[in-house]
């Protein structure tokens, strides 16, 4: 389902545009059931971001 998040439109669940804030805003304040990573510093979250656009 993460295959190609950025690369697509919109977010799978949300259907938010998919962009990096979005995500980065997803991980901190989930929608739905997705687990939290309020816990994540911003230089984390922006590694996860980067790897999301590896593939």
């Amino acid at each position: 389902m993460l295959k190609g998040i950025l690369k697509k439109p919109r977010l799978p669940v949300s259907k938010k545009p998919a962009t990096p804030e979005n995500i980065a805003n997803q991980l901190k304040k989930p929608y739905r059931r997705m687990p939290s990573f309020s816990y994540l510093a911003d230089e984390q979250i922006s590694n996860i971001i980067d790897f999301l656009n590896t593939f």
